[in-house]
């Protein structure tokens, strides 16, 4: 995959993820497997996006994940990001 083609395609995540975190997840049970990829998906997508160089303050800054509304994958991202 070309460098371009992979930016267009990490330009396009946030919206995937609005999508696929939207109104009709907060139907899933928390500690479903549904929940579990998600989150698994947006802990793992970090490291390889090129962040602006004042986006942290520092290189062991934490990175956070803020969840909006109903609060059906905030489990889930818990258990993926505990230990790290």
């Amino acid at each position: 995959m070309t460098r371009p083609a992979l930016k267009r395609r990490l330009r396009a995540l946030p919206i995937l993820l609005m999508l696929g975190l939207g109104p009709g997840t907060a139907l899933a049970a928390p500690g479903s497997l549904e929940m579990a990829v998600k989150a698994s998906y947006l802990t793992k997508f970090a490291p390889f996006v090129q962040w602006p160089t004042r986006a942290f303050a520092g290189p062991t800054s934490p990175f956070r994940i803020c969840v909006a509304g109903d609060d059906a994958i905030g489990g889930a991202l818990d258990q993926a990001v505990r230990g790290q």
